[in-house]
């Protein structure tokens, strides 16, 4: 599946290497997977990897701090991105009031700063 996608991805490029790609979720696997690696290619950045590593979690499984959620922008979107993970979830129980077990991540992107690049 990451194979499809990052051929996707290619022929979006291929027709407009200018296009701005996002690939967001859930997708339950590490950032270091083969599956993600495969999905980055050479044409995307995940930005998971962009977080300082204490912060770079946002999933805890049996005490152990995981990343399953991810933000992959195509590269000429990265200097105009900021992330954050937000740590609201998954450090804390049903009980105290969570809504997940994951953290969201958030990012923000400057398309108006892409766009002044080029000009």
């Amino acid at each position: 599946m990451a194979k499809i996608v990052y051929d996707f991805v290619k022929d979006i490029k291929s027709e407009n290497p200018d296009a701005n790609v996002v690939s967001v979720g859930d997708f339950n696997d590490f950032q270091f997977s083969d599956a993600l690696k495969i999905h980055e290619g050479e044409l995307m950045t995940n930005m998971i990897n962009k977080v300082e590593a204490p912060d770079r979690y946002t999933y805890l499984f049996q005490g152990n701090s995981q990343v399953l959620d991810h933000i992959l922008v195509s590269n000429n979107l990265v200097g105009n991105t900021e992330i954050d993970i937000l740590h609201i979830n998954a450090d804390f129980t049903d009980m105290a009031g969570r809504a997940s077990d994951h953290d969201p991540v958030m990012v923000q992107i400057d398309f108006k700063k892409a766009s002044r690049r080029k000009s």
